[in-house]
């Protein structure tokens, strides 16, 4: 789909800052020199970006949702408690240990070897839960907001060539600056 050049006085960006700036007859006079051959192609690309934008958002959600889950069975950050650590804070039983680098410095093998292996163990359960739960929901995140972000840079890159065009890039503009 080729677009026909235009002057570069009708360049979304130009057109977007004489709106920004109050120039409402001067961007009218900008619009009325683009002739919309069809429908204003802004609208389409608007169209794409907000479906994409709800398939992100569904993605979010799933994330959140199962991350409360893992959180409500201690999964979220997978832990055991080690002995061994005299600068633990959790409680007189010991002290949490995230990693196995963790369990073999806090229970040592050789000073707890039944211990030792059962925190390994433990802890790579608990990851693994973990892991397939979060894996697959972050993996389709990832595509979302990539999809996400292509969407919103077609809309970018899409002349209005009518002025409520003009006015509907402008709106979207205006959401995502800071």
């Amino acid at each position: 789909m080729a677009q026909a050049k235009r002057n570069s006085t009708t360049s979304r960006r130009n057109l977007l800052q004489v709106l920004a700036g109050g120039g409402a007859l001067a961007a009218v006079a900008t619009i009325t020199q683009v002739s919309a051959a069809g429908p204003d192609p802004i609208f389409a690309a608007l169209a794409e970006h907000a479906k994409v934008d709800d398939i992100l958002a569904d993605a979010a959600v799933a994330v959140e949702a199962a991350e409360r889950e893992l959180d409500l069975v201690g999964d979220l950050n997978p832990c055991v408690i080690s002995v061994g650590n005299s600068d633990g804070n959790c409680d007189d039983d010991g002290f949490p240990s995230m990693s196995h680098e963790e369990i073999d410095r806090y229970t040592p093998a050789d000073d707890y070897p039944d211990r030792n292996r059962d925190e390994h163990v433990r802890l790579s359960a608990a990851m693994a839960r973990r892991a397939a739960r979060l894996g697959p929901l972050s993996e389709a995140m990832d595509v979302a907001e990539a999809m996400e972000l292509k969407a919103r840079l077609k809309v970018d890159d899409t002349e209005p060539t009518t002025l409520a065009g003009a006015l509907a890039a402008l709106k979207f503009t205006r959401k995502y600056t800071f």
